[in-house]
């Protein structure tokens, strides 16, 4: 069947904290309700949960399942963790991003992302495919194994009011430079003059970059400084 949201003929009582539009929009009159999970029946009506109606992509108009895209990226040998998400884009609403944890022994450059779109456009549809691929050391979990999704796509995304209308800064562009710098000596001019020197190891949850130096210590970089590759 067709991937559709699921409702549960009679939901539990719950509300969403501190968001009464939310619980409203999760229960209908006759007692029915949602967790807002996506899914479909297949034709001996068993149920199948595909994704979470929140992380469907609308890219030019047609709804994408990030769970799809996932899986497929999972299945490369070397990925050992994968999220996917969409980032605004000026003509089709949003595109689709994917930041991969490579596996130990992978090299994360431009040679492992073409590989991984390759793979990707092998299985899936041309539509579905990862625009873009961005690497991590350790993708951010809760402490029961939930993927922050929010957490990674917030890194992509520095809104401000101007009229109000949002408008996107320039953190897309921010982040991805220091998915660059990930291994690779690294430079960094601090405030009150200080100057650290070191390795930069991977991205910190904050999207700050995780520097260590010579004597072993690790020291965050914050999105304001400069970063000087040596």
């Amino acid at each position: 069947g067709e991937v559709g949201e699921i409702w549960f003929e009679r939901s539990s009582e719950f509300r969403y904290l501190n968001d009464d539009d939310k619980t409203s929009e999760s229960r209908r009159a006759n007692g029915s309700g949602t967790f807002g999970d996506l899914g479909y029946l297949d034709a001996d009506g068993y149920l199948y949960l595909t994704d979470r109606k929140a992380f469907t992509i609308i890219a030019g108009g047609v709804n994408v399942y990030p769970q799809e895209i996932e899986d497929v990226l999972l299945a490369h040998p070397a990925v050992v963790d994968a999220a996917v998400f969409g980032i605004p884009h000026p003509e089709y609403g949003e595109e689709i991003k994917a930041v991969v944890q490579p596996a130990p022994g992978a090299v994360a450059d431009d040679s492992l992302r073409a590989e991984l779109v390759a793979h990707c456009r092998a299985h899936l549809a041309g539509f579905k495919c990862p625009r873009s691929i961005d690497f991590d050391a350790e993708l951010p979990r809760e402490p029961n194994g939930k993927l922050m999704k929010r957490v990674l796509r917030d890194r992509y995304l520095t809104w401000q009011l101007a009229g109000g209308d949002a408008v996107r800064s320039g953190a897309a562009e921010a982040y991805a430079e220091r998915c660059l710098m990930v291994g690779r000596p690294v430079r960094a001019s601090l405030p009150g003059g200080e100057v650290l020197e070191g390795t930069a190891v991977r991205i910190g949850h904050d999207g700050s970059l995780v520097v260590a130096t010579e004597d072993g210590a690790e020291r965050q970089v914050a999105a304001g400084d400069v970063l000087l590759v040596r």
